[in-house]
């Protein structure tokens, strides 16, 4: 394919995938206001908001997380500020003014990626094959659905630092013809972008390793001076990223901190050990060697230095194997855990995914072969990219929250996967019994792509930002809002609690302005504390304790919706009982369960009209319900007001 035809064609693909996630995103805009995805933008929004006053202090205590006491946020602020500085450049200051505007963040970024992933493809493939992966990327709903219009998440970051991370030593080790000074502005770009991602994402760890490690390990013997670059530069960006996180001078795992800096270090430690054995003419296992044993005499140093370190990073794998109220994500579950949405996120041609994997990771004929002909130092040289892919793909389907990050690699997994599928059937199809016309061969490649594709293509047709439980829960946030009175500037401290569903926290904080009991927000000490006081009055089954653990909890209102049987096991587990104590293996729920707080009160408002008081005091402020056309409720919450004096002194 002719230079000019493919960027023409990548311009289109580009555009499309902006278009795409504009146009599925058009719901979370509203004639009198912003509705924004549920989970994580709205505190993202309320962040920015308190930027643009001046009012943000990371490191301080955050009323609305973890009511009453409150809770440091886990997340840096890079991605408030480069919101803010959107902000800023539209002229726009208001709540809802700048929530339209940086609504159109993602959607820009998600596009951002599709040139520079065709950039990493085409430098080991050639431009129509690295033209097919980029375009895989713009259509594949494990990336469009992080990316849409009106989603102000910081995960739409996680592929972009990636494939940014790899564009550097991609090229260097391609043979690109730069001079010393390119190849050098290379690295030091790549390891920059790679340090930078703490300042935006709380969990870039893997993504650095996974950035820095082996492709700076084959670049340090292939060019040990830009190798020195990279990783030294790494190192820099990192140290200068923790600036921008709550805890830069802690030992934790939750947050950027010197637990980051120290693995990064060890990393590129052994990177420059490698490089400097390569100048020296180190026979390459012993290269090898000396790298390995120079990072593991790093990182045991530090453990041995400082136990916080020990502690942070056995803290971070706990948490990665979905361990506390991690747990309770839907996020933390495995990609095989459900199989019919992981073809509706990555197509049904998931299997071929590993095939091209291997295929590349062996050195095997894939999406165009080797890049060129020049002879390899050792054997991992060619096969890098592929072994790469293959860790990014065992992160996604250890955990899905990895999905969005590893999507570049993996859609380059998946054209080289129909590449092998297409030769495999050529042979078959030319020699012995079974002979094909290439025309037809064509045909039932095509045929097989498009069938495996469905399910992903489907799920774009119905995709839409907000589900009826999230409507419902904006429904209600607006109406606690106009129960209090309260501003919703995202900067003015609440003067109310409530209990409200989990996955909604940031929901109420940001649209009712108060402070929620639990959120979103696993694995920081403060947090956890506050979830297992939100669990502890969910299922309290002794009415003599509710009134104590309400006025405990300082809230003013309640929120409950239909309780789901998996979630209900996952809670009662994570409270220390038999997973079987309030849904049976049928999921159907048990008389433990109707004596808990939450069935108590939700029977008694499913029934009771808006205005009446009930068990405890509760009254029923309204019932809100979402109906379908066809006027089938989808979704319901209850809104209860708490007349109970708070027990806990506020700050």
């Amino acid at each position: 394919m002719r230079r000019r035809t493919a960027w023409l064609l990548l311009i289109l693909a580009t555009l499309v995938a902006f278009a795409l996630r504009a146009f599925l995103g058009l719901d979370t805009l509203f004639d009198d206001g912003v509705r924004p995805f549920s989970d994580d933008p709205p505190y993202h929004l309320m962040r920015t908001q308190a930027l643009l006053t001046g009012t943000l202090d990371p490191a301080a205590l955050d009323p609305r997380v973890a009511w009453p006491r409150g809770a440091t946020a886990c997340w840096p602020t890079g991605f408030a500020h480069l919101l803010a500085g959107v902000a800023r450049v539209a002229g726009v200051i208001e709540r809802e003014d700048v929530a339209r505007v940086t609504a159109w963040v993602p959607p820009v970024l998600g596009a951002l990626l599709i040139p520079l992933t065709y950039l990493l493809a085409a430098h080991w493939t050639g431009r129509g094959w690295a033209l097919a992966v980029a375009t895989s990327v713009a259509l594949l709903p494990a990336h469009v659905s992080y990316s849409l219009l009106g989603r102000a998440d910081h995960h739409v970051l996680e592929p972009l630092f990636l494939v940014l991370g790899l564009l550097g030593p991609s090229a260097i080790l391609a043979r690109r013809r730069w001079g010393r000074a390119g190849r050098l502005l290379a690295a030091v770009g790549s390891g920059v972008a790679l340090g930078a991602s703490f300042a935006f994402i709380p969990a870039a760890l893997p993504w650095v390793v996974l950035g820095l490690g082996l492709p700076g390990f084959i670049l340090a013997i292939r060019d040990p001076v830009s190798a020195v670059a990279f990783g030294s530069a790494t190192v820099l960006a990192t140290a200068a990223s923790l600036v921008l996180s709550p805890w830069p001078n802690a030992w934790v795992f939750y947050a950027p901190s010197r637990v980051h800096l120290a693995a990064v270090g060890a990393l590129s430690s052994g990177l420059i050990a490698t490089a400097i054995a390569t100048v020296r003419r180190v026979s390459f296992r012993r290269t090898a060697a000396i790298g390995i044993a120079v990072s593991a005499f790093v990182l045991g140093s530090v453990a041995l230095i400082a136990p916080g370190f020990r502690e942070g990073l056995v803290g971070g794998l706990d948490y990665l194997a979905a361990g506390s109220f991690n747990a309770l994500s839907l996020e933390a579950r495995s990609l095989l855990a459900d199989p019919a949405r992981t073809a509706r996120l990555i197509t049904a041609l998931a299997p071929l995914m590993l095939a091209g994997v291997l295929a590349r990771s062996m050195g095997a004929a894939c999406a165009s072969g080797s890049p060129s002909g020049a002879p390899r130092l050792f054997p991992l040289e060619g096969r890098w990219l592929g072994i790469v892919t293959l860790f990014a793909l065992l992160l996604a389907v250890a955990q899905r929250r990895f999905l969005v990050g590893a999507v570049p690699l993996l859609a380059l997994a998946l054209v080289d996967g129909i590449v092998v599928a297409s030769r495999f059937l050529s042979r078959l199809t030319t020699t012995g019994r079974f002979r094909v016309a290439p025309a037809l061969r064509a045909a039932l490649v095509g045929a097989f792509v498009l069938l495996g594709a469905a399910p992903a293509m489907e799920y774009l047709a119905v995709m839409t930002p907000l589900t009826p439980t999230d409507r419902v829960m904006y429904r209600t946030a607006d109406r606690m809002r106009a129960e209090i009175g309260a501003p919703t500037d995202g900067t003015t401290p609440p003067r109310h609690g409530a209990l409200v569903p989990w996955g909604h926290g940031h929901v109420f904080q940001w649209s009712a302005g108060v402070g929620t009991v639990c959120d979103n927000f696993f694995g920081v000490p403060d947090s956890d504390r506050a979830m297992a006081r939100c669990l502890e009055l969910l299922y309290a089954d002794d009415p003599a304790k509710v009134p104590s653990m309400l006025s405990a909890s300082c809230v003013s209102y309640v929120v409950l919706t239909p309780p789901h049987p998996r979630r209900v096991r996952v809670e009662s587990t994570l409270m220390g009982q038999p997973a079987d104590r309030f849904v049976d293996d049928a999921d159907r729920f048990t008389p433990a369960f109707a004596r808990t707080f939450q069935a108590v009160v939700g029977m008694w408002g499913a029934v009771a009209a808006p205005g009446a008081v009930g068990p405890w005091d509760l009254r029923l402020v309204d019932r809100i319900e979402e109906r379908n056309d066809s006027g089938e409720v989808q979704a319901q919450a209850l809104l209860f007001h708490v007349p109970h004096r708070c027990a806990t002194p506020l700050r």
